[in-house]
């Protein structure tokens, strides 16, 4: 099985990138990883939820698949984000450019319809109605992709974290 992951950047999650919401991230994935057991996960890998996935999904052994919107996609982001982002790629099992381009709104939904397309099930971690994870959910809805929604799960382990 091939779990595609799309969710919120660390602002929309808590406010900011804290070692808390790090903490709940990586135990939210880990969990997930452990109860549906993929073969291979495809992570978008942005910030937050993305690169908390790839770091589990490596960790427990699991085939990486980063699906990047673009080239420079990590070229804004502070250094060690950038350092952090470099080690999961270097640690992938494949990586995916899916556009020529530079950042534009379409090549992030390109990306979001390439792990879409390519998933057997979209896990979602998602609580807000106008965003890019919104758009990914409802292209794998209209699809039928089969999608689950972790947003509760992610609160259980920022709460206890």
């Amino acid at each position: 099985m091939i779990l595609g992951f799309t969710g919120h950047r660390p602002a929309s999650l808590s406010g900011s990138y804290s070692d808390r919401t790090n903490r709940a991230l990586l135990n939210t994935a880990d969990f997930i990883l452990a109860q549906y057991k993929p073969t291979k996960v495809i992570s978008g890998m942005a910030l937050g939820w993305d690169t908390a996935v790839a770091q589990s999904a490596i960790d427990r052994g699991i085939g990486l698949i980063a699906a990047i919107p673009f080239k420079s996609q990590s070229s804004k982001w502070p250094p060690h984000s950038q350092d952090r982002y470099q080690k999961l790629l270097d640690r992938a099992e494949r990586i995916e450019i899916i556009s020529s381009s530079d950042y534009s709104l379409q090549a992030m939904q390109q990306r979001n319809q390439w792990i879409v397309n390519y998933c057997d099930l979209l896990i979602a971690l998602w609580h807000q109605d106008r965003s890019g994870t919104k758009n990914c959910v409802d292209y794998a809805l209209a699809i039928n992709r089969p999608t689950f929604n972790c947003w509760e799960t992610f609160k259980y382990f920022y709460h206890y974290s």
